[in-house]
């Protein structure tokens, strides 16, 4: 009987042993999440608009890897690094696509205005430009002229 035991608890000892390495190990079968290497404007850059105003296309930019693979899931922050607007929304993730987007408010005054993507936790930044112009003056009243009849 004394053998069945000492049987026993060899096995017993060999599984917990066995436990202990799978768990040491890992499930090597779950994707890993890809390693952000760049981020870039891809598209809304450039655009002109009148101070006070929305731009008509969102600002977009790519998060890829070092293989140039789109990296999703990942968490951009925009910010106005220069001139006069606000962003909105001022964070977003990226979807399967790697991009992520912001909208552009312009402020109230006109000139050049630098948006800076950030990937979150890293040193990963892109930048767009835009620019704020001001509207055509409509008012008439301070222009005064004398027409003479027949002319």
């Amino acid at each position: 009987m004394s053998s069945r035991i000492t049987a026993a608890r060899g096995r017993a000892i060999v599984c917990v042993i066995a436990a202990v390495l799978a768990g040491a190990c890992g499930d090597s079968t779950s994707p890993k999440t890809a390693t952000p290497a760049t981020i870039a404007a891809v598209s809304g850059m450039g655009q002109t608009g009148t101070i006070g105003t929305t731009l008509a296309s969102p600002i977009v930019f790519e998060v890829t890897t070092a293989a140039d693979a789109p990296v999703s899931g990942i968490t951009v922050s925009f910010s106005v690094t220069s001139g006069s607007a606000v962003v909105s929304p001022t964070t977003a993730v990226t979807d399967a696509n790697g991009t992520a987007s912001t909208q552009l408010t312009l402020g109230s005054t006109t000139g050049a205005v630098e948006v800076t993507a950030t990937v979150e936790g890293g040193t990963l930044s892109a930048r767009a430009t835009a620019t704020a112009t001001q509207l055509a003056s409509t008012d008439c009243s301070t222009a005064t002229q004398t027409l003479t009849l027949g002319q």
